[in-house]
């Protein structure tokens, strides 16, 4: 009997035993699904926030890709009125170069400085005169333009006076063989492209007005067939 009683004491407690593994297997199954639905939910979640993210990069991209757009459209724009020529803008380029001139000029030998400075001299002389001419082609009345033909007074003193600057361009290339100095060298250079620019400038300027169509120029070709 006795022993009997302890077998079934043993049988109850291991019993007990394999209830309370049970029971914590389970608990910690339980705390693994929670584990992996919270992980889900976070990575759910994370998704959710990537794809906000990325929508706003888009969205970001869109709206850099439209100022992109706007901005070269006002570039181009600006482009086209830096390519108009008129007086006030004739004035203030060539003065920008003389100044760049010399400021260069003071800072090399006595001969390159006195032919450097003597350009920039002959250049702040004339842009009155220039931007003058300018302004007469330019502002000209069409009737009378229509009716006698263009200014062509005030053109031929524009040829003239760049003939007078294509010379000073030839001085100021012969100068720059003479520049030791890199840095000098270049800050020349980078203006004679400046002047040859403006140069071009008013060149297709020129063109366009001798080409422009007046009804005396059109009878004396007309009599002259």
């Amino acid at each position: 009997m006795q022993t009997f009683k302890k077998a079934s004491l043993l049988v109850g407690l291991l019993m007990l035993s394999a209830l309370i593994s049970f029971s914590a297997v389970k608990a910690e199954d339980q705390a693994t699904n929670e584990s992996q639905l919270e992980a889900q939910k976070q990575a759910q979640e994370k998704a959710r926030e990537d794809a906000k993210n990325q929508l706003e990069v888009q969205k970001q991209e869109q709206e850099r890709i439209r100022e992109d757009a706007k901005n070269q459209v006002e570039t181009q724009k600006q482009e086209e009125d830096n390519d108009s020529v008129d007086g006030e803008q004739h004035k203030s380029k060539v003065e920008k170069v003389t100044k760049e001139l010399e400021d260069v000029a003071d800072k090399t030998p006595e001969d390159v400085s006195t032919k450097v400075k003597e350009v920039a001299k002959e250049q702040e002389d004339a842009k009155d005169k220039v931007a003058k001419s300018i302004d007469a082609i330019k502002n000209r009345s069409a009737v009378k333009t229509f009716l006698i033909g263009t200014d062509y007074k005030n053109i031929g003193q524009l040829r003239s006076e760049m003939v007078k600057t294509d010379n000073q361009v030839k001085q100021l290339e012969n100068v720059v063989t003479k520049i030791t100095d890199p840095t000098d060298k270049t800050a020349i250079q980078d203006q004679i492209k400046v002047i040859q620019a403006q140069q071009q400038k008013i060149n297709d300027f020129l063109k366009a007005n001798e080409d422009k169509f007046s009804l005396l120029g059109w009878l004396v070709k007309f009599f002259n067939k």
